[in-house]
């Protein structure tokens, strides 16, 4: 087929704006938790194809045979991963024929940590408040003692108190909770926890909660593996034609 009768077929294209590596794609967590099978197993072969393949021309046939799902499904998922802003209509290419809509897989990284760490705060809120209640229901227990003419001392509950207030209090269900948080994987949270002690250890640094050294030290070194992947990842695309 020579370059104009392809140009006449292409119908839309789809651009990833990620900056993931080649051949490695980070899906996020909020994709994964709040998508249908059909739109989850949708975007993954969208990620998959931009970042193996680059350039290339898929029909909605092809992409369709890909997902196991047919043609008419392909756009009405195109549609859907718009309407989520997943991806986003970036701009329209004249092909002498029809134009040709271009989609950009959006950037979700920021969306993503923004949405766990919300959800965190909110865990350490309620918890916060129920420990607030257990010690006002103390204090009225004590409080109708010494009505009786028995004194014992207040007592208070603090939540978490010096939980995390050594190294060793952090173990595999904070590695899995920060990976979570993060998007990122276990073992990566293990091999930051290695660097956290490494750094106490040479630097003689102590730290009032472990547990948020360690998703700080996990956060900044998923912040750097994106910024090498935008500084060395060229965008990638995907264009689908129309088969009739």
């Amino acid at each position: 087929m020579n370059k104009s009768n392809q140009a006449k077929r292409r119908e839309f294209n789809i651009r990833d704006e990620s900056q993931d590596r080649r051949y490695f794609a980070i899906i996020p967590n909020f994709i994964v938790n709040h998508s249908t099978l059909a739109e989850r197993g949708f975007y993954l072969t969208l990620k998959r194809i931009a970042g193996e393949d680059g350039d290339v021309c898929y029909s909605a046939t092809k992409l369709g045979e890909m997902c196991g799902i047919s043609k008419r499904t392909v756009y009405r998922l195109i549609g859907s991963l718009v309407k989520r802003n997943w991806i986003r209509k970036s701009g329209v290419i004249e092909t002498g024929y029809k134009p040709r809509t271009t989609y950009s897989i959006v950037d979700l990284w920021r969306l993503n940590i923004d949405f766990y760490e919300a959800k965190k705060r909110d865990r350490v809120i309620s918890g916060t408040n129920k420990s607030a209640d257990l010690t006002r229901s103390i204090r009225q227990e004590n409080t109708n003692k010494e009505d009786q003419g028995k004194e014992e001392p207040e007592r208070e509950l603090t939540a978490f108190k010096e939980k995390y207030s050594s190294l060793e209090s952090v173990g595999e269900p904070e590695f899995e909770e920060i990976a979570q948080i993060y998007g990122v994987t276990t073992p990566f949270v293990r091999s930051k926890f290695d660097d956290l002690v490494n750094y106490c250890e040479s630097k003689g640094k102590h730290y009032k909660n472990y547990f948020a050294a360690l998703r700080n030290f996990v956060k900044n070194g998923a912040l750097q593996i994106r910024k090498e992947a935008s500084e060395h990842v060229s965008k990638r695309g995907i264009d689908a034609r129309n088969i009739k």
